[in-house]
């Protein structure tokens, strides 16, 4: 039998994507560190790609 390491993921998650997130997985009758962890697996493996890029847009109008 192998055994893996668990550790927790405290983190900061908003409210209701979280609440949204577990009403999703409950439909499919997952937990949600099940889920997130096959994420992170993919992410880890190349299989998702994730592209951030932060852009920061002035709203305020010339001249103010």
């Amino acid at each position: 039998v192998v055994r893996f390491l668990k550790k927790p993921l405290n983190t900061p998650i908003d409210i209701d994507i979280k609440d949204k997130f577990k009403e999703k997985c409950d439909e499919h009758n997952l937990k949600m560190n099940i889920v997130l962890e096959k994420f992170m697996r993919e992410v880890i493996s190349g299989n998702i790609l994730i592209e951030h890029d932060i852009k920061l847009k002035n709203n305020k109008s010339e001249g103010e």
